[in-house]
């Protein structure tokens, strides 16, 4: 009696849900939304969990109005009263991973859950849906034939309710877990293959190593035969041993007891017929010490030491591509970190100004959207996180420099404000950087923090920028092979130089960068680029190597799987993604990278780039513009863009004067588009002295324009058309 009562009012106290195909009550989305959170999709991620949880909630109390971007913020997400959420995406952002983590659940541990949860893109709202039931499985006996009926009858009672949601949950586990089978084999075969392989050549191995000894070494003395025996040990009156006679009267094979060996070993070496003159044994000692020496030399690359260099041994090449968890121990300097000191306010703040609380937090959050940065919140000269942070754990182990970042707010009655902007090193206490930031009066505070945030992460943290610099001359003495963070200003170098003759060492310290551990984002997402330059270049193989595409796509698959948030992993894979012509997915990774750090200044050139190379020049060329005027360099990526849009465009005048800045020998885009706006300025010496240097250092490009040019632009239409005209326009040039 009790139970049916308690029955009763929980099923008074849940409430019914129409979905968008059935009805449910609270309890069972209650527990659809706890089945989902404890799956292996949800279980290590606290914030979707919380994120899903609210909206369910406050969709089943009715509070639909409620469920925006702040609230969702504040409440799931733990953002301070202060979020904004047209600066932070942060919401936008976890729903998307939200949606992701949904479809996964559902394709795998919740393929029989009856009730589908989902976030409908452009909405928070979730909805719920009922999915169809599965037909009741059908049981055919082994001596049934394809064509015999099912052995359940029209008569027979068929599964309903709870019993067929329970089988249609039995089935889909069971097939989940025959594919989760079937992968765990293939890999198991596959390994199983390896094994075997490897077994094959050792054995393969060994036969040759044994056929070798037996030609080097004389073969063995044959065993004494019974008579030979016999006489060496002694004749009697007949001329035979005792025991000879004895096993020849009783038919048995004579037992000879075996003589002890002579020791005089010396006599025995000078007088017997095997010994070698000492020049010949000299000369196979000699011989035997170079081949060693020569071996170690391929394997280890035993001079190194002397000549300096990377290593490029066979076996640090083999055990560095093999997948490796441990790596050498490092000597030099660790990436720098951050401390963002609170904000130092003079005077009284008047209402709608700067806050000082909201000025700290959002520069913390700009410098954590960049890779290799360690940014702290709290003071590192305590004496526990300095130990901790700042000081090795051991000799081999890297240091890093420390720079406190400090704001100081001056308010002035009228409402204006300056804000003063220092980054302090504190490995010598100097003034690394420092800006002064005027706000007038009645200007909108939300537009200036964010320029003032942004401004600071760009100017300190971009490509060459104030801090890279300072690192550079720091890490200038450091072996790249042993300092991860050598290896990848390197990398950031040759990446802007195009310079052919620097492949190789970078590929080399970021390949043994790879393997260590904890992973770093930045090694793979440089990896992808380096091999993806290769790919389109030539340069350390044929261009259009489709292997180099592949590992491409690999290294950057693996920087995003390191780390999914991060701008500069999203960035090489749109890069690979354009490569490949997959342009839909290259848009997604582009716009991902973009919405993750917008102050970055490489992820807003790549953004352009993305614009421009799929033809949306309208949109492409304000943006590289706006940021060109920002970071004002020479760097020959952005007037190669902006030459090509302005080409593209009809604008030859603004095409002429960004391409007369392309100098670059090393850099076959440029030299090509530089030859076709030559071309139609009339500048024909120009035209052939870009032709003379791309047939010197890239004749493939001249003998198949087309397919060089269709490596670096996706869209066939613009490839075809700059090929074409490149092709006009050096028909009537000379050779």
């Amino acid at each position: 009696m009790d139970r049916s009562l308690n029955t009763a009012s929980r099923a008074s106290d849940s409430p019914e849900i129409s979905g968008a195909s059935g009805t449910f009550s609270a309890d069972e989305v209650h527990g659809q939304c706890a089945r989902i959170g404890d799956s292996a999709v949800f279980r290590d991620s606290l914030r979707l969990k919380c994120f899903l949880s609210f909206v369910v909630e406050m969709t089943l109390a009715g509070k639909c109005g409620r469920i925006k971007a702040y609230t969702i913020a504040v409440e799931a997400l733990g953002r301070g009263a202060d979020f904004d959420p047209q600066n932070d995406p942060i919401v936008r952002v976890e729903a998307g991973r939200l949606r992701q983590a949904l479809s996964r659940y559902y394709a795998e541990e919740g393929r029989g859950d009856r009730i589908i949860i989902d976030l409908p893109r452009g909405s928070y709202v979730p909805t719920f849906q009922s999915r169809p039931c599965l037909p009741p499985p059908q049981i055919v006996r082994g001596d049934r034939s394809p064509a015999s009926p099912s052995v359940a009858s029209p008569t027979s009672p068929q599964p309903t309710g709870r019993a067929l949601e329970l089988a249609n949950n039995i089935f889909g586990s069971v097939e989940l877990l025959h594919t989760r089978h079937k992968q765990q084999m293939t890999v198991f075969l596959v390994e199983l293959d390896s094994v075997r392989k490897t077994l094959r050549q050792s054995r393969d191995l060994l036969k040759l190593s044994g056929q070798l000894d037996s030609r080097e070494r004389p073969a063995p003395p044959r065993p004494p035969t019974a008579t030979e025996a016999a006489y060496a040990a002694g004749a009697s009156d007949t001329g035979f041993p005792e025991e000879v006679l004895t096993a020849s009267a009783s038919g048995q094979p004579p037992q000879v007891k075996p003589e002890p060996p002579q020791t005089d070993e010396p006599t025995r070496r000078l007088a017997g017929p095997a010994a070698k003159p000492a020049p010949a044994r000299i000369f196979k000692g000699a011989f035997v010490v170079i081949a060693v020496l020569a071996l170690f030399e391929i394997a280890f690359d035993i001079d190194r030491p002397l000549v300096g260099g990377p290593n490029h041994g066979l076996l640090f090449r083999l055990w560095a591509a093999s997948g490796t968890t441990t790596s050498e121990p490092q000597d030099g300097v660790g990436e720098p970190i951050f401390y963002v000191e609170p904000v130092t306010a003079i005077g009284e703040r008047v209402s709608g100004t700067l806050s000082p609380a909201m000025v700290r937090e959002r520069m913390i959050d700009a410098l954590a959207r960049f890779d290799d940065v360690t940014v702290v919140a709290a003071d590192p000269r305590e004496k526990a996180l300095a130990a901790a942070v700042l000081e090795p754990r051991s000799k081999n182990e890297p240091s890093s420099d420390l720079y406190r970042l400090s704001f100081t707010i001056h308010y002035y009655p009228d409402g204006s404000l300056d804000v003063i902007v220092q980054a302090i090193d504190t490995t010598d206490n100097t003034l690394a950087w420092s800006k002064t930031y005027k706000h007038p009066v009645n200007l909108d505070p939300n537009r200036k923090k964010d320029r003032i945030v942004a401004d600071v992460a760009r100017t300190l943290l971009a490509p060459l920028g104030a801090i890279e610099a300072r690192e550079r001359i720091r890490h200038a003495t450091a072996d790249p092979m042993r300092d991860t963070y050598r290896c990848i200003l390197d990398a950031e170098s040759y990446l802007h130089s195009f310079d052919p003759s620097q492949y190789q060492p970078v590929h080399d310290c970021l390949l043994r960068a790879s393997t260590e551990l904890p992973p770093r984002v930045t090694v793979f997402a440089d990896l992808a680029f380096l091999y993806l330059r290769s790919y389109r270049f030539g340069i350390s193989s044929s261009p259009g190597d489709r292997a180099l595409l592949d590992k491409a796509r690999a290294m950057a698959a693996r920087a995003v799987q390191i780390k999914p948030n991060s701008a500069f992993a999203q960035y090489a894979l749109q890069e690979v993604l354009l490569a490949e012509g997959d342009i839909a997915r290259a848009k997604i990774a582009g716009d991902n990278s973009f919405r993750l750090n917008p102050d970055d200044s490489r992820i807003i050139f790549g953004h352009a780039s993305l614009l421009i190379l799929t033809g949306q020049l309208d949109a492409g060329l304000p943006l590289l513009n706006e940021e060109a005027a920002k970071m004002p360099n020479g760097w020959i990526g952005y007037h190669v863009l902006m030459a090509l849009g302005c080409y593209l465009k009809g604008n030859l005048a603004a095409a002429a004067a960004q391409s007369r800045q392309i100098a670059n020998p090393y850099f076959p885009p440029g030299l090509v588009l530089d030859a076709l706006v030559a071309d139609k300025d009339g500048d024909l010496g120009r035209a052939q002295l870009d032709l003379a240097m791309l047939s010197q250092f890239y004749p493939s490009w001249q003998k198949n324009i087309g397919a060089a040019v269709g490596r670096f632009l996706p869209v066939p239409a613009m490839a075809q058309r700059i090929a074409a005209d490149f092709q006009a326009a050096t028909a009537g040039l000379p050779n």
